[in-house]
């Protein structure tokens, strides 16, 4: 069996999403195809099966109930590294509990940084291109109009391809399913 890369994503809906995909699209292309998303378990190489990694993953989810999460003010991780994102004020403390419910067993990897929920904008970027992305950033998000939170009841776990986009593999339900009437 060969190594695989999984995560798994919360993904954004809605002006949110859109506002996050055009501001990646801008100033990082490099990074504009991935859709907008909050990354619960960030990437990590396993020697498992799709499946195996999948359920995995569904069994850690079961016992959460959806997750209520609002967004803030614009950040920078600079000067260990040039991103930009989109701070988490409500649910973040939430998410932290999460990962380290998904960072164990077969799913367990060191994390090369301390985990902390948030919306990428941007990556990868000198201090003058961070001030300068964090200044844009900061002005849209401050003129956005849409909303600023949202309910999360799924993540999806997801494979990076050999071409290094991401597939979607599973639905991981938070809590037990809901019933339609």
């Amino acid at each position: 069996m060969e190594e695989q890369t999984y995560a798994a994503v919360i993904y954004l809906e809605g002006p949110l999403a859109r506002l996050v995909d055009g501001l990646r699209a801008e100033l990082d292309p490099q990074y504009a195809g991935k859709a907008a998303h909050v990354t619960v378990l960030p990437p990590r190489a396993l020697v498992i099966s799709e499946e195996v990694a999948a359920e995995e993953a569904r069994a850690q989810c079961a016992g959460w109930e959806p997750l209520a999460l609002e967004f803030s003010a614009v950040g920078t991780f600079f000067p260990v590294n040039g991103v930009v994102y989109i701070e988490i004020s409500r649910g973040g403390e939430e998410l932290k509990r999460l990962h380290v419910a998904l960072n164990q067993g077969l799913l367990a990897r060191q994390e090369p940084f301390c985990y902390l929920p948030h919306i990428t904008i941007s990556q990868d970027m000198d201090e003058a291109r961070t001030c300068e992305v964090l200044a844009r950033v900061s002005k849209d998000w401050a003129a956005y109009t849409g909303p600023r939170g949202m309910l999360v009841e799924t993540l999806v776990f997801v494979r990076q391809s050999p071409s290094g986009d991401w597939v979607d593999l599973a639905h991981l339900q938070l809590g037990p399913a809901r019933v339609q009437a």
